[in-house]
Parts: structure tokens; sequence; C-alpha cells
């Protein structure tokens, strides 16, 4: 995802789930109900529709979400937890631009 401008097909998604599929990793229904669900749900990813100038047409793509943070993380537990992990994530694809 990183090297495709933070986005990737749905169609290219699917070929990677194959993938993990064929090395028995996840199957491919697996990799959507526990890996692609749970990002969407828990507001880590989105799918959102792009033009395809090359093939003329609108594909769509799951895009990492960006999270607006706080400077300092607040309180103790699993609010410093999750701004933690927010902040890692925010960092994670702030590097691939």
């Amino acid at each position: 995802m990183k090297r495709n401008g933070n986005r990737i097909t749905v169609h290219h998604t699917s070929l990677f789930a194959s993938q993990q599929a064929k090395d028995k990793i996840y199957n491919k229904a697996n990799f959507y109900w526990y890996v692609i669900g749970p990002l969407i749900d828990l507001g880590f990813l989105d799918k959102i529709p792009t033009w395809n100038a090359s093939l003329k047409k609108t594909q769509y793509c799951y895009v990492p979400l960006r999270f607006d943070l706080p400077r300092h993380p607040v309180g103790h537990g699993y609010y410093r937890d999750a701004w933690y992990l927010c902040k890692e994530w925010n960092n994670l694809f702030s590097r691939a631009n």
C-alpha cells in the first residue's frame, strides 16, 4: 500500500488475499473478515471511489485514514495506549509520501 501512494485497489487486495490463501496464511474470506473488516470498522481504512485515467473508469480503493491527535497523550491506560497506536499509524503512512 505504501508503494502505491497509500492506496490499494479492491482488485489488488483480492489478489493479495488469494496469495495469502495459497500460502495457507489466511483463506480469502478470513482475510476480509479478520483483517480488512476490523480495520474499516475501527476507522483505520476506508473504501473510496477513485478515477483511473488509464482504464477510463472508477475503481474502489482502500486508503488509510489519518487521525487528528492532541500533541500529548491524555489520561492513562486505554486512552494513552490508543493515542500511541494512532500516532504510530499516522507516522507509518505519512513517511510514504
